[in-house]
């Protein structure tokens, strides 16, 4: 029976325009996944695409800098940086840069002023920086500094293990963040989920129909907890799917779908709660999105922790099976002890 009210609840659940958008956003984060992830790649690092076209930025030098000048082959060689600065606002340069004077003993700081203009920004900062690492080997080299150090990446068995560059970067992105975020934002869900189904009974007093039934107050809110887990378990998979059709590739996948059920029943401890201080339906989701707000920082905080304990799992790094294990039973009993506090919640309705 607590199982049919689940369904029931979920079913009419779904039909509400907000679930139903929230749900759709996390379905369209992780169907186009790649793509996102191919956009902020672009934002942090515009090498990724090789799209800068280099020919086209005119670059202004001021100062007397030597070796500076033979590397970056200015197109005007400036003798103040007000005249050069002119020029810059004018558009007759693309970017300045500013070295005083040239030393070959001491510290050299370079000033780089690089317009406003997205693409233009993107193709000087680009070219820059090419000719600035250029820069810092011709000046180690004059100064008898190592030109490079090489940093190798080695496995937990100390193997060396070669890193592609730009490959640390998506990883950190998907496994790191959009991951934990997905998972995050799925317990989110089913807990809000929660407040709605416990509040719409109380606001349209339909827990009465309810409770003529042979059902009691505990059954009636053992099954709209089991809808929200129920969403959960749905909602987790499909979104993995859509990961790993994206050529995201996820490990552990069932372990995945027990740390998201058992974030979202202690997320859904803290919507319980929310209800029975709150009695109320938008003041329930202020105060369960405050507690979520303060809790999700802290899920951050050490690999231990749910959040970052998914990314590994996730991305079949080394974990503890019994952190799995503890906040699936921290979970259930929580969830538990949250939803005595909802005992008599009917009563003066």
């Amino acid at each position: 029976m607590i199982l049919k009210i689940a369904l029931k609840d979920l079913k009419a659940a779904i039909k509400e325009r907000t679930l139903i958008s929230i749900i759709g956003l996390q379905l369209f984060v992780a169907l186009f996944a790649s793509v996102i992830t191919f956009g902020l790649l672009v934002l942090y690092n515009p090498s990724f695409t090789g799209y800068a076209i280099e020919k086209d930025v005119r670059i202004g030098l001021v100062g007397n800098a030597p070796v500076l000048e033979s590397v970056l082959a200015p197109s005007v060689i400036y003798n103040s940086i007000d005249h050069a600065l002119d020029d810059f606002y004018s558009g007759e340069v693309d970017a300045i840069v500013w070295l005083p004077v040239e030393s070959y003993t001491d510290t050299n700081i370079v000033r780089l002023i690089i317009p406003k203009e997205e693409i233009k920004a993107i193709q000087s900062s680009l070219l820059l920086k090419e000719k600035l690492k250029k820069y810092q080997y011709e000046m180690r080299e004059i100064k008898g500094i190592p030109a490079t150090v090489e940093v190798n990446t080695y496995s937990s068995s100390l193997k060396k293990v070669d890193v592609p560059e730009d490959i640390s970067i998506t990883f950190k992105f998907v496994y790191i963040m959009l991951i934990p975020l997905l998972v995050i934002t799925t317990a989110a869900t089913a807990a809000g989920m929660f407040i709605d189904l416990i509040s719409e009974e109380i606001e349209t007093k339909t827990a009465h129909v309810l409770l003529s039934t042979p059902l009691g107050e505990e059954e009636i809110i053992r099954g709209k907890i089991l809808s929200s887990v129920i969403l959960t378990a749905v909602l987790t998979p499909t979104w993995i799917l859509l990961l790993i059709l994206n050529g995201i590739e996820i490990q552990n996948i069932i372990l995945v779908i027990i740390v998201s059920i058992s974030i979202a029943m202690l997320f859904l401890s803290v919507s319980a709660l929310s209800v029975a201080i709150s009695k109320d339906r938008e003041r329930a989701q202020l105060v369960f999105s405050l507690a979520i707000i303060g809790l999700i920082p802290l899920m951050f905080s050490s690999p231990e922790l749910p959040a970052l304990l998914t990314s590994r799992i996730a991305a079949g790094s080394p974990f503890n099976f019994s952190h799995i294990l503890l906040y699936f039973v921290a979970g259930i009993l929580s969830l538990y002890v949250s939803s005595k506090s909802l005992r008599n919640l009917f009563d003066n309705i």
